[in-house]
């Protein structure tokens, strides 16, 4: 739970409060390529997995434990990824693979998923369930906030802390409320198993807060995007939660860009020329959130380029590249500082026997961590 101000006196000396409840359902990721690998015990005792997934280093250490083997003796390769989202932030077909591999040693055993077994298997994006209460002064500012949060995190706990707590921190929005109370948490059910997925519990207590500072607009006859630039955090200022903002925050910045545009000055023209039986809507929503680990996990990365005797420069990438572009970019980074054309440049994608640990592919960090 987080708590700042007096929130029960707090709205008492709101204008205007609403109340709403939401419940979102369950999303799956529906990557194209679905969960495979392949793997082989070798004569000396390594085993080898090529495998699809977000976490070669951490499934490495997860492999270890659950087989009882030595981490160095565990070997994983990470081509290119065909999707994942966060639905790959973790072991699937990975020690399956490494058990049957090591009962016929020289032979090499494959599994790969259909799609039904990948939505049976997969972890999905949290349901959730949210109760939410603002206030506001008559003449749109934002006073007080309180939020109860419940994520269905299924019979294990694939992540579901962090995700809450996630969601916690982001629950009141990119505004500023001096008075806030939110709790959350993280329900073990008999459910499917929930886990990452892009937004990692932000998406879900986004959609309610962004429908309670509508419906606050509304019940104020203010326009949305009037009471989102009035209330919204700006550089240099304190959120919800008292933290100082002094990175990127282009929040007012955007919203007035949005207000100049013809899409939104012309909206009442374009939702009046829809045809028969056809409504069209228009809307704004703002949002926040954060890159990297956060405070808790120490975020890192480590990399190595060699030059080979042919004159190229070989790049060591340790983060997978699942269709977000980060390993062209990567060379572009090294080109750029390095002075070399592309032709003088090659990568080596992620092999734990190769490249060095450098985190995981998630949470929005990897050309910013890796790259620098």
């Amino acid at each position: 739970s987080l708590e700042t101000g007096n929130v029960d006196a707090a709205f008492k000396e709101c204008d205007a409060v609403v109340e709403a409840s939401f419940k979102l359902p369950y999303q799956e990721h529906a990557y194209l390529e679905t969960e495979a690998g392949w793997a082989i015990l070798k004569e000396d005792g390594t085993l080898e997995i090529v495998v699809s997934t977000q976490t070669p280093f951490r499934d490495r250490a997860e492999m270890a434990e659950a087989l009882g083997l030595d981490q160095e003796k565990i070997r994983i390769i990470v081509p290119y990824c065909g999707g994942a989202f966060g639905g790959k932030d973790g072991v699937s077909v990975q020690s399956l693979l490494g058990l049957a591999a090591t009962q016929c040693p020289n032979r090499p055993v494959k599994i790969w998923w259909n799609r039904e077994e990948s939505f049976i298997a997969s972890p999905k994006r949290h349901p959730c369930k949210l109760y939410y209460r603002l206030g506001s002064k008559s003449d749109g500012t934002l006073h007080a906030l309180t939020a109860s949060i419940y994520y269905d995190t299924g019979p294990y706990d694939h992540l579901g802390g962090a995700i809450m707590a996630l969601g916690l921190e982001h629950a009141a929005g990119p505004y500023r409320i001096p008075n806030i109370r939110l709790q959350a948490w993280s329900v073990y059910t008999n459910n499917p198993i929930g886990g990452a997925f892009r937004g990692f519990g932000v998406p879900q207590v986004t959609a309610a807060m962004e429908q309670m500072i509508d419906m606050v607009a509304a019940k104020l006859d203010l326009s949305p995007l009037e009471i989102r630039l009035k209330n919204g955090v700006r550089k240099g200022e304190r959120n919800s939660l008292g933290v100082s903002l002094t990175g990127s925050v282009g929040l007012a910045e955007c919203l007035i860009k949005a207000e100049e545009h013809p899409f939104w000055k012309e909206r009442e023209k374009w939702r009046s020329l829809a045809r028969p039986f056809k409504r069209r809507g228009v809307g704004v929503a703002s949002v926040m959130h954060g890159m990297g680990y956060g405070p808790v996990v120490p975020d890192y990365a480590n990399a190595k380029i060699e030059l080979t005797d042919e004159g190229k420069f070989r790049v060591f990438s340790g983060v997978v590249d699942m269709g977000q572009g980060n390993a062209s970019t990567y060379l572009q980074i090294a080109g750029y500082i390095l002075n070399q054309d592309p032709s003088r440049l090659e990568l080596v994608l992620p092999d734990t026997a190769r490249t060095l640990s450098s985190g995981s592919s998630s949470a929005s960090r990897t050309t910013y961590t890796f790259g620098n």
